[in-house]
């Protein structure tokens, strides 16, 4: 019965692992590594962005340098999470974790449940096709003067489409899903530019904008699909409703929290 429980238990933990995910970390050498699996290919790859670089941060912070990034997060003891939040802005590439390091296969410290970590853990393991990507060497990056008066690099170029296809969700891409962000910031529709071009990149379809009251909330996702529901939920760090949308196969409410810090 024991045993039974334990396969039971093991099976519904990793029923839950999405098969394709992105988790962000810094490295040794103080650049990011952007590192996405795709768990059906048995496939990994590195993206790594330079120390160097000039990123977009979260919470309305203005820009700074990668290899600033962990420092600031570290000193004024802000959430781990304008990590991945930043990466998102400055790419447009959807990131569901960030940790803080890795080691052995695995990594440490962050937001990455339990299951996904085994499963990365496992599959490593197992051995992983890696294939990797230095933003450097693209048309991505830039070389300029920043504002700190020495050279860097900016994002001045789109991103590859063979890395951009890598992002897309099947399960979202496949069935030409429509997503109606609702508006709650209380703020102008902009604000939901940089939201629906990382939607976009997961294979969705962006509608019009609806603009309702002020929200006090982060944001809320409501999906037909529950797969699709749950992996945009991880993307952008929201709550989920069981509700069923009223007129478009998801919908994500952005409210007053989010804008705070995204």
């Amino acid at each position: 019965m024991t045993a039974v429980l334990l396969v039971s238990l093991i099976f519904i933990l990793f029923a839950k692992v999405p098969q394709a995910f992105s988790v962000v970390v810094p490295t040794e050498s103080e650049d990011l590594e952007l590192i996405f699996f795709e768990l059906n290919e048995g496939k990994v790859v590195v993206i790594t962005i330079p120390k160097d670089t000039q990123m977009n941060l979260a919470m309305n912070r203005g820009t700074l340098r990668v290899k600033s990034v962990r420092r600031l997060i570290d000193s004024e003891k802000l959430p781990g999470r304008l990590l991945s939040d930043t990466v998102m802005k400055t790419l447009y590439l959807p990131v569901d974790y960030w940790a803080g390091r890795q080691h052995y296969g695995t990594f440490w410290g962050g937001d990455m449940p339990l299951p996904v970590r085994l499963t990365i853990f496992l599959q490593n393991i197992r051995g992983l096709k890696e294939e990797r990507v230095d933003l450097a060497d693209t048309t991505v990056l830039t070389k300029e003067r920043l504002k700190d008066g020495e050279d860097g690099y900016v994002v001045s170029g789109r991103l590859p489409l063979t890395l951009i296809s890598l992002f897309a969700e099947p399960a979202i891409s496949s069935s030409q899903t429509a997503v109606r962000l609702v508006n709650g910031t209380g703020e102008p529709e902009y604000v939901l530019t940089d939201v629906a071009s990382i939607l976009e990149v997961l294979g969705a379809k962006p509608v019009p904008p609806l603009t309702v009251d002020a929200v006090d909330v982060d944001c809320l996702v409501r999906a037909n699909d529950e797969y699709s529901r749950e992996r945009i939920a991880s993307v952008f760090d929201c709550s989920v409703s069981k509700e069923t949308p009223e007129a478009f196969d998801i919908e994500l409410l952005v409210g007053s929290r989010f804008v705070e810090r995204f």
